[in-house]
């Protein structure tokens, strides 16, 4: 894999690379027309996010794969949540198309109990009290996954973080920690990081659609691990049961002052 766009562009006829693995921003106009000009086989891994993040704040994702189905490149696109928005998109691009269902929406492990907490802080409060192992924490915004992190290390727990941009750092000092209490990152390790066997996952925000969803609780058990996950979505959640919870955490907290976890346990249903 090329460090910069300048060592791309000077390999890629240099070296006639049989495997080229390459992340979006690598590209240029000048690298993009080279790579064009090879008979090459295109693999885009976690496609869905060439249409959900290319429509929102990394436009280079769905214009690079556009410009791959234009000049009718042969392409392998691989998903594990591979939605009707996915499916109308390649579809409209009128290319041979062929379309291989491996457990779609499914993850390798379902998480051994989901909780649904009222609020932010409600799950936050359950941190410090949970058991042996370490919790993966997602967060919404750069600069809160930074001051837990200063938070959690000056209580004297090993913590690491990651943000957008920091992967390969992540991956490096991951080597390095053989047992973490806590990691605190936003979505970006929610796709394509090996990540230690995990006992929780928190996700401190609504997750605005399942896709990202599946991929962030998937992140558990893929070393054959239990582990529990804490949320505030609702995917597959009966209003019910989200009425009782509310009822249960007003009562609890705000009469009887009892700190417990404030939420209705239910199982995991894809």
């Amino acid at each position: 894999m090329p460090e910069s766009r300048k060592k791309l562009k000077e390999g890629i006829d240099e070296y006639d690379y049989k495997i080229l693995i390459l992340t979006y921003e690598l590209i240029d106009e000048i690298s993009l027309g080279q790579i064009l000009d090879k008979d090459y086989y295109f693999i885009v891994d976690e496609v869905h996010l060439n249409l959900m993040w290319g429509n929102d704040f990394r436009p280079q994702l769905l214009e690079l794969l556009d410009i791959l189905f234009h000049f009718q490149k042969r392409l392998l696109l691989l998903t594990a949540t591979c939605s009707d928005d996915l499916l109308k998109y390649i579809d409209g691009k009128k290319s041979e198309t062929f379309i291989i269902n491996l457990k779609n929406y499914e993850i390798k492990k379902t998480p051994r109990t989901i909780y649904h907490g009222i609020n932010k802080r409600n799950l936050l409060s359950q941190l410090p009290s949970l058991q042996k192992g370490t919790t993966l924490v997602f967060c919404k915004y750069r600069n809160e996954v930074k001051r837990l992190e200063k938070i959690y290390l000056n209580k004297g727990y090993k913590v690491i973080s990651c943000v957008s941009g920091e992967v390969d750092y992540f991956r490096r000092i991951l080597k390095k920690e053989k047992q973490l209490d806590f990691i605190f990152a936003t979505s970006t390790l929610s796709h394509g990081v090996n990540l230690p066997k995990l006992s929780a996952i928190f996700i401190l925000y609504p997750v605005p659609n399942k896709e990202l969803w599946i991929q962030m609780i998937g992140r558990g058990g893929r070393r054959g691990e239990e582990f529990k996950v804490y949320q505030l979505n609702y995917y597959n959640y009966k209003k019910k049961l989200f009425i009782i919870g509310m009822i249960q955490w007003y009562i609890l907290e705000k009469f009887l002052n009892i700190r417990k976890i404030f939420a209705i346990r239910r199982y995991f249903s894809p």
